[in-house]
């Protein structure tokens, strides 16, 4: 099964921090298969590049698999009612953009490898699959 990475398991990865969320990127990097991601993960993946030219590598590298979009207006309501749900619970998300990214995989049933407490908290009140183990 594919599974979207999230930012801040590519984060993890650009850090070398050795944690399974890297070994979990590492591998389909290595073995040059495509990896699913969102826009927005490359715009966010991008924006911390250092330079014009690790910027256009991230790019490539992420061009490589498919890149699965947020649909308009509903996505956009998925991710609103994330919000409330998580904060009626108690759960605090940061970030609006978590809960756009985390409509783009509820939609599509694929899980999500993500090292994020915002995230966390959105798959408790939903049906949001958070993967964490190794390839």
């Amino acid at each position: 099964m594919t599974v979207m990475i999230d930012t801040s398991a590519w984060i993890s990865d650009l850090r070398g921090t050795g944690s399974p969320h890297t070994c979990y990127v590492r591998h389909p990097i290595l073995a040059d298969r495509p990896l699913e991601g969102t826009g927005l993960i490359l715009s966010e993946r991008t924006a911390g590049a250092r330079s014009p030219r690790w910027a256009a590598d991230l790019r490539a590298l992420f061009l490589r698999g498919p890149i699965l979009t947020v649909e308009g207006l509903q996505d956009r309501e998925v991710a609103a009612q994330l919000y409330r749900s998580a904060r009626s619970r108690g759960l605090t998300v940061r970030c609006g953009t978590d809960g756009l990214i985390a409509a783009v995989p509820l939609g599509t049933g694929c899980p999500v490898l993500a090292m994020d407490r915002d995230v966390a908290a959105l798959a408790q009140v939903s049906d949001l699959v958070v993967e964490h183990s190794q390839p």
